[in-house]
């Protein structure tokens, strides 16, 4: 049995999903804001329970803004993604030519030359999923 299957598999697999970013943002935020509005209420001689409320209605509302802050900015990186994939897909359609000479360039600036670059970009232009 061979152990490439699993590398390949994991290879194929889509990333996880990490949300440590949208923690610190949303922590580093929540902080500052939250210390900034009961800072700004405590020198009204309002209750404690008012500054503790206003506080947690901060910590809601930031947490809110922050959620559809980062939804927001996920789909619109998403959507940007998938209208420069229809793009490409667009050019190898009308303009294989100027698709393959792309790859040329791009294997080029990697190092390869001659032959071994000829190889690469014919069998990457070979099969289109690639």
């Amino acid at each position: 049995m061979t152990t490439t299957l699993p590398l390949f598999a994991r290879l194929r697999a889509k990333p996880p999903v990490y949300y440590l970013k949208e923690w610190v943002y949303g922590g580093v935020d929540g902080v500052v804001t939250t210390f900034a509005i009961a800072a700004g209420v405590v020198g009204t001689s309002l209750s404690p329970t008012i500054v503790l409320i206003l506080g947690v209605a901060n910590l809601i509302g930031d947490g809110f803004s922050m959620a559809a802050g980062c939804y927001s900015a996920t789909k619109t990186d998403n959507d940007n993604y998938d209208r420069l994939y229809e793009v490409e897909e667009a050019h190898i359609e009308k303009y294989p030519e100027g698709e393959h000479e792309e790859i040329r360039q791009i294997y080029a600036a990697k190092g390869f030359k001659g032959d071994d670059l000829e190889m690469v970009v014919k069998t990457i232009t070979s099969d289109r999923k690639l």
